[in-house]
């Protein structure tokens, strides 16, 4: 009989063990779907934003071809556009990327004539996409697309003046020396990325990248 209990008790030992072993292991599982959803998540809201800058540019050569400059462009202009998919046109002018950010169209300042006759030269020539909210993952793959010769320059996390205004300067030339956000680069490697993506927290729930065409 003694020996009875201690089998039932050694069983209930073991039924314990394998219980717990279940459960660690479906934890593991449960990890790795999640992650692989998340991976999955991101990478097809990374190639949806890159669709919608490219159909935003291709609607703006369309809509000025022939134009001398882009004056007057900006959200109004595209938000009903074919360019832009239903689920990403907002209240008002509001044009939202598939980060839950939005995506803001400026021209540049047009050229102005002053006392006496001097002229300041614009830069209504170009303009500037701008991706608010990207996080610092999908940002290294969307800041460094190819978007051809009409790519005046990319950069991240501007603040103060318009960016469609910005003129474009080289990555540095120096290995030791890192890119920064708040310029305009006129092109852009996979290392420079990462060290210009470099938000993950704030307000807008990531990085902004700003795109200045031509």
């Amino acid at each position: 009989m003694m020996r009875n209990v201690l089998m039932k008790k050694y069983e209930k030992g073991l039924s314990l063990i394998e219980a717990s072993m279940v459960l660690a292991l479906s934890a593991i599982v449960i990890s790795g779907v999640m992650f692989y959803y998340q991976s999955a998540s991101d990478s097809n809201k990374t190639q949806n934003t890159i669709s919608e800058v490219m159909s935003t540019i291709a609607a703006v050569n369309g809509l000025y071809v022939g134009q001398s400059s882009y004056a007057g462009l900006g959200n109004a202009i595209l938000h009903n556009s074919s360019a832009i998919p239903q689920n990403y046109r907002g209240s008002g002018s509001t044009i939202t990327n598939p980060f839950g950010g939005q995506m803001i169209i400026t021209a540049g300042t047009p050229s102005t004539t002053g006392e006496g006759g001097v002229k300041t030269t614009g830069h209504d020539n170009q303009y500037a996409i701008t991706l608010t909210g990207i996080p610092q993952s999908a940002c290294m793959n969307i800041v460094s697309m190819n978007l051809g010769t009409s790519l005046v320059g990319v950069g991240t996390n501007f603040t103060g003046n318009n960016v469609a205004d910005s003129g474009a300067v080289s990555l540095p030339a120096d290995a030791n020396a890192k890119a920064a956000v708040n310029t305009l680069y006129s092109s852009m490697t996979p290392a420079a990325a990462a060290q210009i993506c470099t938000n993950t927290t704030g307000s807008d729930g990531g990085n902004s990248i700003s795109f200045v065409m031509r």
